[in-house]
């Protein structure tokens, strides 16, 4: 049997409850979960993360698939409407470079954006935002760190720009 994740952050000053709002775990998956903060990288000035809280749940399922869920709150208003590019990387949270690149399937019979896991989300006018993604592969024990949010949008290519923080999910 495969062991299922669940992955949390802290949902900020505010003490929300998203109940409901992640996938729930497949019957028969073995389920953790480990808090962690997001990480707002300070090198970036201005950066859009500043007060800004949020969660990734995770699931691996028995029948090999992987879901993960985003959700942020605490944008500022003058962020309603953006969309911001995320994705899976292999490294840690403790800086933009140490969350090294994106996690991908090695099945190269797929598109880029179905071998690895792409968040993009789009900031409501309440200053949240949320995606959700399915994917036809189990992302290996060990081998999957961290939710990194990036400044743009993710092209064909993987490319999303500068890198303003992430949440950390110790596979």
């Amino acid at each position: 049997m495969q062991r299922g994740w669940t992955l949390m952050t802290g949902l900020g000053v505010c003490g929300l409850a998203l109940a409901g709002a992640a996938l729930p775990a497949a019957a028969g998956a073995d389920a953790t979960r480990s808090p962690n903060p997001l990480v707002v990288y300070t090198a970036i000035a201005n950066n859009p993360l500043s007060g800004v809280s949020g969660e990734v749940h995770a699931v691996r399922t028995p029948s090999g698939k992987t879901n993960v869920t985003l959700e942020l709150r605490g944008f500022d208003a003058s962020f309603s409407g953006r969309t911001f590019g995320a994705h899976v990387h292999v490294g840690p949270c403790a800086d933009g470079v140490s969350a090294g690149g994106h996690y991908t399937s090695p099945d190269t019979s797929v598109p880029l954006e179905l071998r690895e896991v792409w968040l993009d989300f789009t900031v409501n006018a309440a200053g949240n935002a949320s995606a959700a993604a399915t994917r036809d592969f189990a992302i290996a024990d060990n081998a999957a760190h961290a939710v990194v949010i990036h400044q743009q949008p993710t092209a064909p290519n993987g490319v999303a720009g500068p890198r303003l923080g992430c949440i950390g999910i110790d596979l």
